[in-house]
């Protein structure tokens, strides 16, 4: 825009005030030239002022669009630096967790390493107890064949009178006996052998031995159940303190059944029966042969129980 002061008629006589400063026409002329030169400079700056806005405005908007992808870019930044952090932190858990695992499964072969040579001892000693075992039933098989084959032989020196109740034992089961008994009714159906078995056992729980031990003969030559039947005779008779025809029936029912519920009793009584008989090496047999059978029966308890007093008693009076 250009300033009033700068605007000068060119075709206006000189005036009064002009005359009288002597400035001539061409003079005039000379300063009607140099305002438009000022006027086209002016216009130039405004121009130019106009421009260096525009330009300032353009820059300030490209500041302020680097300025906010430099915002961007640090929260970019920012953000990735976190993720590194937390998959810095994912992977130390997981550098921990294998060398837990590896120290696992360190420790898990140290111990499979010490099962197995547990196992191997395990082994050889089922070994060695394998062939106890079978040491051990050969020599009850042996003794087993003895018992079988001198079950008429009292295993202690006693009186005549026993002598012959045991080697009498097979005399008191033959049919001449029960010929002579012909007169007792349960002889007389033998097809109510089952009824006369149960008889003889509540007989005998009634305390009624006689009675019942006659019933048990007569069963046993039936051959009904005779490994019970033989085993209650043998009750019959340690109740009766005849401890010597009780081993004979003892044995006679082990060798028809040596699996029966009974069998710990049975050894037990065994054991007793050759007590009271003074034949202590027997007596200390069966009781080890009723704590390596049946352990965890009442007379295998029992069994350990005297022989661990027997041990103490021995140890202490070696002192």
């Amino acid at each position: 825009m250009i300033h009033p002061f700068f605007i000068i008629p060119l075709s206006a006589e000189p005036s009064a005030f002009e005359m009288q400063s002597g400035a001539t026409k061409k003079e005039l002329r000379s300063l009607q030239t140099s305002s438009k030169n000022l006027e086209t400079i002016i216009t130039e700056l405004q121009n130019k002022v106009i421009s260096l806005d525009q330009s300032q405005d353009g820059v300030k908007s490209l500041f302020e669009g680097q300025s906010l992808k430099i915002k961007n870019l640090l929260d970019a930044s920012a953000s990735q630096e976190n993720s590194i952090k937390s998959l810095s932190s994912v992977q130390d858990t997981h550098s921990n967790t294998l060398k837990q695992q590896s120290d696992l499964l360190t420790l898990l072969k140290d111990r499979i390493d010490k099962n197995q040579k547990a196992i191997e001892g395990l082994n050889k000693k089922v070994d060695d107890i394998t062939e106890l075992i079978g040491h051990i039933n050969s020599d009850l098989m042996a003794q087993l064949e003895l018992i079988k084959k001198n079950l008429e032989i009292p295993t202690t020196p006693t009186s005549t009178s026993n002598t012959s109740k045991i080697s009498n034992v097979k005399k008191q089961t033959t049919p001449k006996e029960s010929k002579t008994s012909n007169t007792d009714t349960f002889k007389k159906d033998g097809s109510k052998q089952k009824t006369i078995f149960i008889e003889a056992e509540e007989l005998y729980k009634k305390g009624k031995l006689k009675e019942a031990k006659e019933r048990f003969e007569w069963l046993v030559e039936m051959n009904y159940r005779p490994a019970n039947s033989l085993y209650l005779l043998g009750e019959i008779a340690y109740k009766q303190k005849n401890y010597q025809q009780a081993v004979v029936f003892y044995k006679k029912s082990a060798l028809e059944n040596d699996k029966a519920n009974y069998m710990p009793i049975l050894l037990w009584h065994t054991a007793w029966a050759f007590r009271y008989s003074k034949d202590l090496p027997n007596y200390e047999k069966f009781l080890d042969s009723l704590i390596y059978l049946y352990p965890n029966s009442e007379q295998g308890q029992k069994a350990k129980d005297i022989r661990k007093k027997t041990k103490d008693k021995n140890e202490h009076r070696n002192k």
